[in-house]
C-alpha cells in the first residue's frame, strides 16, 4: 500500500522541492499551500531537498543545505517547510 507525503509551505515565498527515491519528483509549492501528490510504500527510503524560489539551488551550490533522509512510515506523513530549526538535518523516522 502506498501512503501520501504532504509537503506544506510555511515560507513567505514559493519553494521548490526535489524528492528522490526510485525516481526524481520536482514540486513547486506556493506560500501557505500543501502538495500531497507524492506516494510511497511503507519502508521505502527517500531523500528530499528544498529551496526558496529564486535562491541558489540547494542541490548544486548552497553549502548550507543538507539532504533530509527519511523512511516512509506505515501511514501518511506531513512535512512542513521550513522546519522549526531552520535547517534539514539527516533524519530517519
Amino acid at each position: 500500500m502506498n501512503y501520501r507525503i504532504r509537503f506544506t509551505n510555511n515560507n513567505a515565498r514559493k519553494v521548490q522541492v526535489a524528492v528522490f527515491s526510485n525516481a526524481t519528483e520536482n514540486l513547486e509549492i506556493a506560500p501557505g499551500k500543501t502538495d500531497d501528490v507524492t506516494r510511497m510504500p511503507e519502508g521505502m527510503s527517500f531523500t528530499f531537498y528544498w529551496r526558496d524560489d529564486g535562491a541558489p539551488c540547494r542541490l548544486c551550490n548552497d553549502s548550507g543545505c543538507n539532504p533530509h533522509e527519511m523512511i516512509m512510515p506505515s501511514a501518511d506523513i506531513s512535512i512542513v517547510i521550513p522546519d522549526p530549526n531552520g535547517r534539514w538535518p539527516k533524519q530517519t523516522i
